[in-house]
């Protein structure tokens, strides 16, 4: 053999790490064409979107369109206002679930007055004081 059949042997050579030419990537595209697949909605995000929809209804023989979630507050609003129970206790339910702490109800990070007392006794016995031990 001469040294050009080497040469061709060594370029048509396949085996480990050496892929057939013709079944190499090719230049310039890319090895996913199509892309990783989206992935598919929960129900959650199904149901949001839905709540986002807007619908044209009429109110007070006027054409309006609002979205399904601003029409779903307005009824749950109509109706504990004519003093339906359920719409009371689901309403309840959302403000409670909704709402910020406010300042009657302690935050999760805040201590008790008990708590404070212990951290506080603590801190003056490490640092050498005489209070409470």
């Amino acid at each position: 053999m001469s040294m050009v059949d080497d040469a061709r042997d060594d370029l048509e050579r396949v085996g480990y790490k050496r892929p057939p030419k013709a079944h190499q990537f090719q230049k310039g595209k890319s090895g996913n064409p199509r892309g990783r697949p989206k992935s598919k909605l929960t129900f959650l995000q199904t149901f949001e979107r839905a709540l986002d929809e807007r619908v044209t209804v009429t109110v007070k023989g006027k054409q309006v369109t609002k979205s399904k979630r601003e029409l779903a507050a307005i009824t749950l609003a109509n109706n504990f206002a004519k003093g339906d129970l359920k719409a009371m206790a689901l309403y309840m339910a959302i403000t409670k679930a909704c709402s910020p702490v406010t300042g009657d109800q302690p935050a999760a990070d805040d201590l008790t007055c008990q708590e404070q007392t212990t951290i506080d006794n603590f801190l003056s016995r490490w640092r050498g004081g005489t209070d409470n031990g």
